[in-house]
C-alpha cells in the first residue's frame, strides 16, 4: 500500500529545515511492508524557492497527487495548523478516496472536535501513534467497511460519529531507530553541518511528570519514559557511522527522571568511554554540583532550563516553583564546567502583575550577563489540553500569528478559519491580561529578546502605546 506523511513547516523566522522525529519513528514500522513518501513542506519551500503560502499549498498538493497514496498522513502542530488543515481541504477535493489522517501534538484531546468541523479529515490519532498506525493501516488494506475498535484513532463512522480509544504507552526501546536515511543530508543541517548549535535530535524519552498548568506534555504523553542508556548509545553510533557528527540532542522534556536513573545513565555513558557530546532539557532544581560534574564527564555540553518565571506568585499559580538563588547557582555551575545553557520565559500569564512580569524581565536580565548564551522570553499560548485553559481565562483574538507560528502573515480566510474555532486554533489567541494591555506585553517581549541578542540594553517595564518603538531598539 502506498502512504504519504506531511509535516508543514514548523516556523516562518527560521532558514533552517526541522527534524520531525515523530514522523521518523512512525517510517521506521510501516518501511518494512508498504511503500512510503515523506513530504516536508519546509525541504519543498526552499527546493521549489516558494515565497508564499498560497504557492506552497498548491505544490505540495501537486505532489502529494502524483503520488495517489491511499493514505496520507498529516503531522500537525500548533502553530503550523491552519496550513494542515488548508492542505488536507485542497487534497480531499482532487483525491476523495484517499484517507486523510491527522496525529501529532496538537490533535490529543480535539479529535472528535477536528472530525466534526472538517469534513475532509476520516479519522484522528490521539497521543503516541507508534501502535495505532500500523493498526490502522492493516484495517484500511483489509478493504472492510466494518472497522473493529482501533486503540489510539477516532475514525469517522457511517453516520458521521467517531469512535475513541486511548493506547497505552510504548516501551521505548521496543521501537525501531527512526528512518533518517529517508532525509536527504543536503537539506537538513543538522545532518551536514559541523556546527556545534546544530546537533541531530534523537527521541530520548517521552511525557512528564510536572503538573505545570500552561503545558499539554502530560496530557498529550502521560508520565515520563525514557530509553535506555544502552540503547541511546546504539542510536548515537548509528547515527554518527551514518552522518559522521558526534554531537546530539535528546529530546525528552524530563531528562531527569529521578536521581538513581539519571546517575545510572551517566554513569553507563561515562564507562563507554564515547566522543559523543550531547544536550538536554533539564528541571534546573534536580541539579546539584556532583550531578552537573556527572552529567560533563557524561559528555553532556547544553542544557535547556524552562524557568517560565521569575515571581514567587506566578510560580506557585502555574505549579512550577523554583528557587531563584538555588537556579542562578546551578547556572553559575553549569557555565563553568563548559555546560552551554538555554533558557526560557513565559510572559502573558492572565493573572500576571507588572510587578511579576518585572520579576521575571529581571531574572531574564541576570541570565543574560552571566553568560547564558540564548535567554528567551515568549508569549503564553493557550493550549485547550492544559489545565489553565480549562480554568475558563477569557482568551482574545488579535489577528497576529503566535511566537513560532509558519504563518508569515494571516489572510481574511485564514482568519475566518480561526476565530471560527478558537479551540482547535488556540495558539493564535492569548490569555486576556487582567493587568498589563497586550501592546505593552508584546512591546516588552521583543525589547527583552533585543537585549539577550544584540543591544544588551535593557528597557524598563512602564512602556506607554504611544512610545516610539524604533528609538527603543
Amino acid at each position: 500500500m502506498k502512504l504519504c506523511f506531511v509535516t508543514a513547516p514548523a516556523s516562518s523566522t527560521t532558514e533552517e529545515n526541522s527534524i520531525t522525529l515523530g514522523v521518523l519513528c512512525l517510517l521506521s514500522q510501516l518501511k518494512q511492508y508498504h511503500e512510503c513518501h515523506l513530504i516536508d513542506m519546509s525541504v519543498l519551500r526552499k527546493r521549489r524557492t516558494i515565497d508564499n503560502i498560497e504557492n506552497l499549498l498548491n505544490t505540495c498538493v501537486s505532489e502529494i497527487v502524483s503520488l495517489d497514496p491511499t493514505l496520507v498522513g498529516f503531522s500537525c502542530m500548533c502553530s503550523s495548523f491552519p496550513i494542515v488543515v488548508q492542505t488536507a481541504q485542497r487534497l480531499k477535493r482532487l483525491l476523495p478516496h484517499t484517507h486523510i489522517v491527522f496525529g501529532g501534538p496538537h490533535c490529543t484531546g480535539l479529535e472528535n472536535e477536528i472530525l466534526n468541523a472538517f469534513e475532509f479529515v476520516d479519522s484522528v490519532v490521539i497521543g503516541e501513534a507508534d501502535r495505532t498506525i500500523l493498526e490502522l493501516v492493516r484495517w484500511l488494506e483489509s478493504g472492510k467497511k466494518y472497522c473493529p475498535p482501533l486503540q489510539g484513532v477516532s475514525i469517522r463512522g457511517i453516520s458521521q460519529q467517531t469512535k475513541s480509544f486511548f493506547n497505552t504507552p510504548v516501551e521505548l526501546d521496543s521501537l525501531p531507530i527512526p528512518l533518517y536515511e529517508c532525509l536527504l543530508p543536503s537539506e537538513y543541517p543538522e545532518l551536514n553541518s559541523m556546527r556545534i548549535d546544530l546537533p541531530i535530535p534523537i527521541d530520548a524519552g517521552r511525557g512528564c511528570a510536572a503538573k505545570c498548568s500552561f503545558c499539554a506534555t502530560r496530557s498529550t504523553w502521560g508520565m515520563p519514559r525514557q530509553k535506555s542508556p544502552e540503547r541511546l548509545l546504539v542510536e548515537m553510533d548509528s547515527l554518527h557511522h551514518r552522518f559522521s557528527k558526534n554531537y546530539f540532542a535528546f529530546t525528552h522534556d524530563s531528562f531527569i527522571l529521578n536521581r538513581q536513573n539519571t546517575e545510572h545513565l551517566l554513569k553507563v555513558f561515562i564507562n563507554a568511554r564515547h566522543s559523543y557530546t550531547w544536550g538536554c532539557s533539564v528541571r534546573a532544581d534536580l541539579l546539584d554540583e556532583k550531578l552537573i560534574e556527572e552529567f560533563h564527564m557524561a559528555g553532556c555540553r547544553g542544557m535547556f532550563f524552562g524557568l517560565e518565571t521569575g515571581s514567587p506568585n506566578v510560580k506557585k499559580a502555574i505549579g512550577k516553583v523554583i528557587d531563584n538563588t538555588k537556579l542562578l547557582n546551578v547556572v553559575k555551575y553549569c557555565l563553568s564546567h563548559g555546560i552551554d545553557i538555554i533558557t526560557s520565559f513565559i510572559i502573558g500569564f492572565p493573572f500576571e502583575t507588572e510587578a511579576d512580569l518585572q520579576m521575571t524581565l529581571d531574572l531574564h536580565k541576570r541570565m543574560v550577563d552571566l553568560g547564558v548564551r540564548n535567554s528567551m522570553v515568549n508569549m503564553l499560548c493557550p493550549l485547550p489540553a492544559s489545565r489553565l485553559f480549562r480554568e475558563g481565562y477569557d482568551i482574545i483574538y488579535d489577528g497576529f500569528p503566535p511566537n513560532l507560528s509558519s504563518l508569515d502573515d494571516i489572510n481574511l480566510q485564514v482568519q475566518t478559519l480561526i476565530q471560527e474555532h478558537p479551540n482547535l486554533f488556540s495558539s493564535f489567541f492569548k490569555y486576556m491580561p487582567r493587568h498589563i494591555s497586550l501592546l505593552e506585553l508584546s512591546i516588552v517581549q521583543v525589547i527583552a529578546n533585543n537585549y539577550c541578542s544584540v543591544t544588551r540594553k535593557f528597557v524598563p517595564l512602564r512602556l506607554k502605546a504611544q512610545t516610539n518603538f524604533n528609538q527603543l531598539v
